[in-house]
């Protein structure tokens, strides 16, 4: 049987070793035998286009059938088959079965007239673009989604490879989330690294993913500790999370990539589309417990999901659900993406402890009536803030939540990866929830203080300016130690850095990881001098990977002073009020956690033990550290 011909230009020589063993490992699947060669008579020729050489012998080429081995899946060049690297047996295999078929064709027609070949030749062309450049390559309209996987497969690796033995051993792991953590990221890196067959693989991944979801969603009494808590311990531990969930990822981006080099596409394979909508679910927990511990969110992970919105978008299957078997089934992609999207459009950042977790869970059955969609002319002429209520233009070409529409130039909307992200749906069903009497008081709150944001209300509240050069100040945290300060001024020790300020706020940073002992809603004092001092409120709070925590603070207008209150158990405790000098009927204080009770009198004793009795009329802020109320005067007179 006659052997056809392959002839390399340009490629080096660990290239055309590796093409000769993978010839050699498809050689049981081709129908016509194959052979590389070196000499001027070939019947198909492969180029490697880096290389000048491949560029010489591409001009001076006959009619013999082109490749080009490349990383890329496409170029500009006219040839009619792109060997993608890695290259597969399979794949190649295939390639050449289809190439070996054409050839024949030829030889059959070679006495026909020269026009009729060239006639023919268009023919078989135009037949081998649909048939095969379709299948082992996109169109040239559709988005271009590639993931960057460099990772170095382990021919030894100890990883556990059997789903049952797997399944097994996740539920006997410790109840210890820390040591889980460990135990499954340790595993799930080696898998990773590991050549399986992506059934097998995808088979794996679901068993890791249960065990990650279980393990992060665990709130017992023991991770809440270690999230109050900021030893070196508990810092490993959120950055192994981090790690973990950057593994679950990469394990689904490796059966999609090799179906994407594979020319499968997802609206017609389902196991690509359930495995993009895996990664996407998985960059959005990273996300998610990333604002948990008041860390940034990874942009790119925010820039990945967009970017397979808009190549699921060209599909036509952002809506589709898929089920792959009883046990494996994924929610669609929108639904997945827009609860990311609805997170950070709630500025996580300056929600209180643990309040991320439990507004994931409220916005999870609320992301499917997200609209999303081209914008239409009437959208881009809309200039009245009202009706642009509950309007959001998503950038896909960038790592950003979606912005709302009131603050976006026409030019970004013309822009076209920008996209129309609608919640007006989202804002009447949480009308609905806020109104439901079997919703929890805390519930609600939560919902309240995010529903500004969801409309694309949300406005900062004070102007700021720029501090230049950043001016060094004094920050005390909590009620106790601020009480101390206002009695007994001292140098403080730690210096944080003033970057901006305004009427009512200003940002500052410390280089420094502060979260056993700051979140949003905290109490602070501002010390500029040992004779000036402010109360402010913390709004939001995050640390960058390095340590450097900024805080945004919201200003308390007046005096602060250090006075007591005599609880009902007749014990002074330390108390704070904010003088306003146009003020004199209210009082606002600051006291511990439980001194405020609605209507009730409370004693309240200066240091120069002056004595009055204040009512306790409104109640402003709770948090586990103080009470914000305000409080109504009465009768003053001197304590003996």
């Amino acid at each position: 049987m006659k052997a056809y011909r392959i002839r390399a230009f340009g490629l080096s020589d660990s290239e055309e070793i590796m093409l000769k063993s993978v010839l050699r490992l498809a050689a049981d699947q081709l129908e016509q035998p194959w052979q590389l060669v070196t000499d001027q008579h070939f019947d198909f020729a492969v180029y490697n286009f880096d290389n000048e050489l491949a560029e010489l012998a591409w001009q001076a080429r006959g009619k013999q059938l082109t490749a080009a081995f490349s990383h890329q899946r496409k170029t500009h060049r006219a040839v009619d088959v792109i060997l993608k690297r890695p290259l597969r047996a399979s794949d190649l295999a295939n390639i050449l079965n289809f190439i070996s078929q054409q050839l024949e064709q030829r030889h059959a027609t070679v006495s026909v007239a020269e026009d009729s070949t060239e006639t023919a030749d268009a023919s078989w062309l135009m037949r081998l673009s649909k048939q095969l450049i379709r299948r082992f390559r996109p169109e040239s309209k559709r988005p271009d989604l590639h993931f960057d996987i460099t990772v170095q497969f382990d021919t030894q690796s100890s990883a556990l490879l059997d789903p049952e033995k797997l399944r097994r051993w996740t539920s006997e792991l410790s109840g210890d989330s820390a040591q889980k953590i460990n135990s499954l990221s340790s595993n799930l890196r080696a898998t990773n690294r590991t050549l399986i067959k992506p059934a097998r693989r995808l088979q794996i991944n679901e068993i890791y993913r249960q065990a990650i979801t279980d393990t992060l969603f665990e709130r017992d009494i023991a991770a809440v500790r270690r999230d109050f808590s900021l030893n070196s311990d508990h810092l490993k531990t959120i950055n192994r999370m981090l790690g973990l969930l950057d593994e679950l990822s990469l394990s689904y981006q490796l059966i999609a990539q090799a179906d994407i080099d594979a020319g499968y596409f997802p609206e017609t394979d389902r196991r690509l589309l359930f495995c993009l909508n895996r990664v996407c679910e998985a960059n959005s927990l990273s996300s998610l417990y990333s604002c948990h511990h008041y860390r940034p969110t990874p942009a790119h992970k925010v820039r990945q999901c967009h970017q397979i919105w808009l190549y699921l978008e060209y599909a036509g299957c952002l809506g589709r659900d898929v089920r792959i078997s009883a046990d494996m089934q994924s929610n669609n992609f929108h639904s997945i993406h827009s609860l990311l999207m609805l997170l950070l459009i709630c500025d996580p950042y300056s929600l209180n402890r643990f309040e991320a977790f439990r507004l994931y869970r409220l916005l999870e059955p609320l992301a499917a009536q997200v609209e999303t969609g081209l914008f239409s002319s009437q959208d881009l002429t809309v200039k009245n803030a009202f009706l642009l209520t509950g309007h959001f233009c998503m950038d896909c070409s960038s790592h950003q939540a979606p912005t709302a529409m009131s603050r976006i130039s026409a030019d970004q909307l013309h822009c076209p990866d920008t996209r129309h992200f609608l919640t007006s749906n989202v804002t009447s069903s949480l009308k609905t929830l806020l109104e439901d009497k079997a919703m929890s008081p805390v519930d609600k709150q939560l919902l309240r203080q995010i529903s500004p944001r969801i409309e694309g209300n949300y406005e900062r509240k004070y102007h700021r300016q720029t501090q230049i050069p950043p001016q060094n100040i004094g920050l005390i945290t909590g009620l106790a130690d601020i009480h101390q300060y206002l009695m007994q001024p001292s140098a403080l020790e730690q210096q944080w850095q003033l970057l901006n300020h305004g009427s009512g706020g200003m940002l500052v940073s410390f280089d420094g990881d502060l979260n056993d002992i700051m979140q949003p809603g905290s109490l602070v004092a501002i010390a500029n001098s040992l004779d000036a001092c402010q109360l402010a409120i913390t709004r939001w709070l995050q640390t960058q990977p390095g340590g450097k925590t900024s805080l945004g603070l919201e200003i308390i207008t007046g005096t602060p002073v250090a006075k007591y209150c005599v609880s009902s158990h007749e014990l002074h405790q330390p108390l704070i009020e904010v003088v306003e000098k146009d003020d004199a009927l209210n009082a606002n204080l600051f006291a511990a956690k439980g001194v405020y009770l609605t209507d009730k009198a409370l004693t309240v004793i200066d240091l120069d033990n002056h004595q009055e009795v204040i009512t306790m009329a409104k109640a402003v802020a709770s948090t586990l550290d103080y009470d914000q109320f305000i409080g109504r005067r009465k009768a003053k007179h001197t304590f003996h």
